[in-house]
């Protein structure tokens, strides 16, 4: 998986927001909840079973 990859189009609303800068060495990753992006990764916990 590359790191920052986004959708540019396609089954999803964009919000009207900026996207984040490009890197050209691609040696800084911005997390970013933008649509088209990845979310970043979190552990939840549900039915007492931790879930990633």
């Amino acid at each position: 998986m590359e790191v920052g990859f986004h959708y540019e189009d396609g089954a999803l609303v964009a919000d009207g927001s900026e996207p984040p800068a490009r890197v050209p060495m691609r040696n800084e990753h911005r997390p970013t909840s933008r649509p088209g992006h990845r979310l970043p990764h979190a552990w939840i916990t549900s039915g007492g079973r931790r879930l990633s």
